[in-house]
């Protein structure tokens, strides 16, 4: 049997544990309570139970209490602990009115069962309590049982084996095959191997004051994190409080259990997003978190733990989570850290290999894929994606997504409990993880940048020296200065400030100077070195930084390609820029081959910021670094060659940090090129820039000066500061949170700058145009911190110059973007009793969870109607789902009240409705709840009477937050039913059937019914599907849902359907063998265009009508898959289509394929008469790209006519139009028209731009940044 360590567990875990324990032994019949007052018990039951094969099973009520002792020290002792806890819960028992008939007690102490014993302590005590509490029987799992338990029940060992197994290592490799005991060895030696050569910190990788290395677990700094949105706040304070700090809040997420089954309610859980800007230490929050998985598992390691290297690895990474206040881990995962760049580079050279390979190969000694396949599902893992953003969109990230994409789903396929954790820049992200939580890290709190310095100095200079306490004292003096402390704001900067003030009592304020004396002071340093080499990097001082600055702009240029975004070069090249360099200046051919290697042999392992990664190549291994050096090689030249590069640069956000850093050089050592920057903005925003016209369409120019002015590049340069100001507030208009957010957060040195923006924003809120309005609306939040008293003012009078639809639009895209938010939500419930059910649905829908951060004074105090629609708004976001097994399907309901299934947020939502004497349009709502918390004959008829009388339109909204017995009988068309005791105990029966899961038979059942029994499931939400339907049961599913009444409910079962088609490998048989007339009463529903294209492609004129039927009639025609469409594919259905113009659905399906430049062109029929006909040959003509420049003006006429959105195609399906001179057309109309389809097009110019990488020529003449090999210069 195996030995678990139960005493690893908190509390919480240990009650989990017990309560899966149950579920386990007696299936669904147990309710789970959970944590907080319990009323004496963990779980309960009503129904009957076999706990013993020898004994009359329980009946009645049976109570579950769990308890856990945190530190177990002598039996005997411990068995008084848990006599002295019961004592105390059967004294609450005995003021019950009711008491349990049966008790079993769960806890983790070890009773020995000798006479005398702890066991028989326990069950003395029970039994002379008995009577008192008429306990007819009871039962004790103690440590003893609870390991037999966990030996049983497979699936619950492997979702807690993180919390209680002993030497993780050695357990889990021989669990995954006894024959494959050498596995063990190398999973062991692998990990220490890790631990050992990632205990480093990376802040001396660009050089510092010695050669003396820094152990990470003394200098680790736990960053400040904000959520993304007020839902990623409430998720991680729910963890943490008040707290916010990233690694602790990230250790105590990783802590629950992250299973497919975990994530059907909440996809964010185990998935976590860390967004940060360069320094702020993204990576080494990772590599921490890894350390300190691999720190907990290699103590629990018998042989490993004991070796004095990695002990004393333990215990200083163990000290430092204590001063940093990091609970350590309770369930342990296995810890992968990925660098995203590496694996992007071993996949273009390995284009059919996949993570797990890759990962498999770095584990090495034998691992295999199997192995770790078999691994991964048998306990569970941490995944570290790092450095996201250094994958260029230009790049192969597509290729990297997929694999994460296929690692995942191969993850959940076998139920393994996986934690993610990915991060990226700002810059670079495009949502790739929208699913995840998402944390931005912040800037450093002055406290911990004193004490990061002061663990820096110490190590470096010895605790409490004169050395020390001098820098500390010009530390602290820094700190206190505005102009120097807004540098000091990442783990980066500090570091590199501790470093130049070690040297110099000054600390630089800007961060280009920054860099540059960091710079400046590792050459010195390479020069203080007692090495034959130091005379060559005297003398030749100039070549090595202009080598540094080539080789800088090299790397960056090509990180932006396939297989080139772990960033170093051969030496070779390296010697080849050098000669370049030399022969620029003249050197004859003996004298530059000599001075070459002079120069190669000085860079061995390290040459000033270039390091050795290989024995053969080099690089940077910080990327902050690179971008110092590519910035200084980006200004290589005169006037007209470093204009070329910067507006070439100029939109990508690869190369944003470059171009601020570029930006710095010029602001701080060429005053000259200064009006070079601004010009270079203004021309943007006139769309002036060839490689990027259009760029006015998203005002690239003005996002480029918010940044600017946010990096504080131009503080000392009020002239420029002001210009930079006037084009950055023509961004206000364009409602971008993000921008506005940095823009209303600069610091404005120049008074008159400051004033600018806030006239800018004053003029904005009163505009007569609709998004000049929003974006004052997004500013002011941004600038007022979210909930201040007088952002809310502000916001609600520019709010109440609107009324009617004018004023819902403003509110509903308000509450849809933050910063906007918080105190748009105020607003909003402040409002909604005055609101229609329907009108504030799609409202309350964006603004619930933001309306957490309204203050918990003002919810009290809040409306009742408010509170009512909050409260049920939240449950039907969030309705519970039980857990099933096997192969049924789960559902998530609104359930009635039943005696086994109470409802704390039922109960108090009732409160809520109680208290309303009349809600008005309001109170069919009010009914509803009131008959879910007490369901009778009486409280049904008031419910269907005012569902009856209310508006048909607020209702409809509003069905599915209806508990399911008047949601259907809603959707069923309101049919008479006579309801009695009986009638509701057997919906009260139903509910407890699907507690367990729903089987497939009763799925098939697409007509439910209320009476006489249930019959099938009243719910369009379902989740963990069978993994296939038969072809046979889909033609029963299809059969029945043509007998639907028509409704909601019918048309959620019919979108459900097609997801079953498109899923299932009998999908299209069961298409393709549908009539036509058939297809067409399904059609109007959400299609994957997928179906219908394989319709189309196999030339049969019926098949092919069936695809044009699919194509008029779908409500939307979902692409997933469409991209992977060939040329030759898309040219055969275009050709059907042209045969046969009438079939214009096909024309419809085409517009959700890529577009590969064939068809008619906008002047053969852009003049044609308006027809349905001729509308889709107009809209194919511009998604084929066929039109001249000169046409811009009447084809974007035509796309705001024609591209209405889902039931035509959506604007952005135009991207040859959108993303050119066309985009910045459209986006100028529809802001004049107050479209909304305005967000759209300046989004998608805002993201085709920020991506586009455009070929720039290197000083020495060769060509970079295209996907073909970089072109040298002739003669180079």
């Amino acid at each position: 049997m195996n030995r678990y360590d139960l005493t690893r567990m908190g509390p919480h875990e240990f009650q989990r544990l017990a309560q899966a324990l149950l579920l386990a032994e007696f299936g669904s019949q147990i309710q789970i309570h959970g944590m907080g007052p319990d009323g004496g018990r963990d779980a309960s039951t009503r129904s009957d139970l076999h706990v013993s094969p020898t004994n009359p099973p329980w009946s009645g009520f049976t109570v579950f209490q769990v308890k856990h002792k945190e530190e177990l020290t002598r039996r005997t002792a411990d068995a008084q602990w848990l006599l002295k806890e019961l004592k105390a819960e059967v004294a609450s028992w005995l003021k019950r009115t009711e008491k349990p008939r049966q008790l079993l007690v769960i806890t983790n102490v070890v009773l020995t069962p000798a006479q005398g014993g702890g066991e028989e302590l326990i069950t003395q005590y029970i039994e002379s309590i008995a009577p008192s509490l008429n306990l007819h029987d009871s039962d004790i799992w103690h440590a003893e049982k609870i390991c037999r338990l966990l030996d049983l029940h497979t699936s619950v060992r492997q979702r807690f084996l993180g919390s209680v197994m002993g030497d993780l290592l050695t357990t889990l490799t021989e669990s995954i095959s006894e024959t494959e005991t050498e596995i063990s060895d190398a999973v062991s030696g692998h990990l220490a191997k890790v631990f050992k050569a990632e205990r480093y910190a990376e802040l001396d990788q660009g050089g510092g004051v010695d050669d003396r290395k820094v152990p990470l677990a003394r200098v680790f700094v736990d960053v400040p994190y904000v959520g993304n949105s007020e839902e990623d706040l409430l998720l991680f304070d729910e963890r943490t409080g008040e707290k916010s700090a990233s690694a602790a809040t990230i250790i105590q997420l990783l802590d629950q259990h992250a299973t497919p089954i975990d994530r059907s309610q909440q996809p964010s859980r185990g998935r976590i997003l860390v967004i940060g800007g360069p320094g702020q230490g993204k990576s080494t929050l990772g590599r921490f978190i890894c350390q300190i998985y691999r720190s907990e598992l290699l103590d629990r390691h018998k042989y490993l733990s004991v070796q004095p290297e990695i002990a004393s690895e333990v215990s200083r990474t163990r000290a430092i989570c204590a001063e940093e206040e990091i609970t350590l881990p309770t369930s342990l995962r296995f810890p992968v850290f990925v660098s995203l760049p590496k694996f992007a580079n071993y996949l273009a050279a390995h284009p059919t290999a996949s993570l797990m390979s890759f990962i498999a190969e770095r584990v090495g000694d034998g691992a295999t894929v199997a192995t770790m396949r078999r691994w991964l599902r048998k306990y569970p893992w941490l995944l570290v994606l790092d450095g996201l953003d250094e994958v260029p969109s230009t790049a192969n990230r597509e290729p990297v997504m997929d694999a994460v994409s296929s690692f995942n789903d191969s993850a959940d396929a076998c139920g393994a409990d996986l934690a993610i954790l990915a991060t990226s820049r700002p810059q670079g992200y495009k949502g790739e993880f929208a699913s995840f939580a998402t944390m931005f890290l912040s800037q450093l709190h002055n406290e911990q940048v004193l004490r990061y310095s002061r663990r820096l100095t110490s190590i470096r200079h010895g605790e409490g020296s004169d050395k020390a306490i001098e820098i500390m004292q010009r530390v602290e003096r820094a700190a206190r200065l505005s102009e120097t402390a807004r540098l000091m704001t990442t783990p980066l900067q500090v570091t590199i400030l501790v470093l130049l003030l070690s040297r110099s009592s000054v600390a630089p304020s800007q961060r280009y100077v920054l860099f540059s004396n960091y710079y400046q002071v590792i050459y010195a340093r390479e020069l203080e070195k007692d090495t034959p080499h130091v005379a060559t990097l005297d003398r030749y001082r100039g070549f090595i930084d202009l080598l540094h600055w080539r080789i800088g702009f090299r790397l960056q240029c090509e990180a932006a390609i396939a297989s080139h975004t772990e960033s170093s070069l051969t030496r070779e090249d390296m010697q080849l820029e050098l000669e370049d360099i030399l022969d620029g200046e003249g050197y004859e051919d003996s004298e530059r081959t000599l001075l070459v290697s002079q120069i190669m042999n000085a860079a061995t392992e390290r040459l000033v910021f270039l390091v050795a990664s290989t024995s053969e190549r080099m690089g940077f291994e910080l990327r902050s670094l690179q971008e110092f050096c590519a910035a200084n090689g980006a200004l290589e030249g005169n006037d007209e060659m470093v204009y070329e590069r910067l507006t070439s640069i100029v939109c990508s956000d690869h190369w944003r940090n470059t171009l601020l850093l570029a930006s710095g050089a010029i602001f701080s050592t060429n005053g000259a090129r200064r009006d070079m920057v601004t010009a270079i903005c203004n021309e943007l925003n006139a769309g002036d820039v060839p490689e990027f016209a259009g760029s006015d369409g998203t005002l690239m120019g003005s996002r480029l000066a918010i940044d600017i002015l946010a990096d504080r590049v131009a503080d000392t340069a009020p002239r420029h500061q002001r210009m930079l100001t006037e084009t950055a507030i023509a961004f206000i208009g364009a409602a971008g949170a993000d921008s506005l957010s940095k823009l209303s957060a600069v610091d404005f040195t120049d008074a008159a700058a400051r004033k600018k923006f806030t006239e800018a924003v004053n003029r904005a809120s009163t505009s007569g145009n609709f998004f000049d309005r929003l974006g004052a609306i997004l500013s002011i939040s941004a600038e007022g911190h979210a909930n201040s008293r007088d952002a809310y003012r502000r916001v609600r009078e520019i709010l109440d110059r609107d009324e009617g639809d004018a004023r819902v639009r403003l509110m509903q895209l308000g509450l849809g973007i933050d910063p906007g938010r918080s105190a748009m939500t105020r607003i909003f419930l402040e409002d909604l009793p005055s609101l229609t059910p329907a009108t504030a649905k799609p409202l309350l829908i964006r603004a619930h969870h933001p309306s957490f951060m309204v203050t918990e004074e003002w919810h009290e105090s809040a409306p009742p109607v408010t509170r009512l629609a909050m409260s049920l708004t939240n449950y039907v976001r969030n309705l519970p789902v039980r857990k099933s097994t096997g192969n049924k399907c789960r559902l998530a309901v609104f359930y009635i009240r039943t005696p086994n299934i109470p409802s704390d947020w039922l109960a108090e939502t009732a409160e809520i409705a109680a208290s309303l004497d009349d809600a008005g349009k309001w109170d069919f709502l009010r009914l509803a709840v009131l008959f879910a918390h007490e369901p009778s004959h009486e409280s049904w008829s008031r419910a269907i009477a005012a569902l009856a009388s209310a508006n048909t339109e607020d209702v409809s909204a509003w069905w599915q937050a209806l508990p399911w017995p008047l949601a259907l009988w809603w959707e069923q068309g309101r049919p008479p039913l006579s309801i009695t005791g009986k009638t509701i105990e057997e919906w009260q029966d139903a509910q407890e059937r699907w507690g367990d899961g729903v089987d497939t038979n009763e799925l098939l059942c697409v007509h439910p019914g209320l009476t006489p029994g249930v019959v099938g499931v009243p719910t369009t939400r379902l989740y963990s599907m069978p993994e296939e339907f038969h072809f046979n049961q889909m033609r029963d599913i299809f059969s029945a849902l043509l007998t639907l009444p028509e409704g909601r409910f019918k048309e959620a079962r019919i979108s459900w359907f097609w997801s079953i088609l498109d899923d299932s490998t009998h999908g299209y048989a069961l298409l393709s063998s549908l009539p036509a007339s058939v297809v067409e009463k399904i059609a109007a529903s959400k299609v994957p265009v997928r179906l219908a294209i394989k319709l189309a492609l196999t030339g049969d004129d019926e098949y092919i009508e069936l695809a044009n039927i699919i194509g008029k009639r779908a409500k939307v025609l979902t692409v997933k898959a469409a991209a992977a469409t060939t040329p030759r594919f898309v040219n055969r259905i275009y050709d059907a289509w042209l045969s046969q113009p009438q079939r214009w659905g096909l024309a419809r399906l085409l517009l959700r394929l890529p577009s590969f430049g064939f068809g008619e062109s906008w002047s053969e029929v852009g003049s044609l008469d308006s027809s349905t006909v001729n509308d889709y040959r107009k809209r194919l003509a511009i998604w084929g790209g066929n039109w001249e420049e000169s046409d811009l003006r009447s084809v974007a006429d035509c796309l705001v006519n024609l591209a209405t959105g889902h039931d035509t195609a959506p604007i952005g399906f135009f991207k040859n139009f959108v993303q050119s001179r066309g985009g910045a057309t459209l986006a100028e109309i529809f802001k004049r028209r107050e479209d909304v389809r305005y967000l759209s097009v300046v989004n998608q110019l805002h993201h085709y731009y920020s991506t586009k990488i455009v070929p720039m020529q290197g000083a020495n003449g060769s060509v970079y940044g295209s996907q073909e090999k970089d072109t040298r210069a002739p003669g180079t």
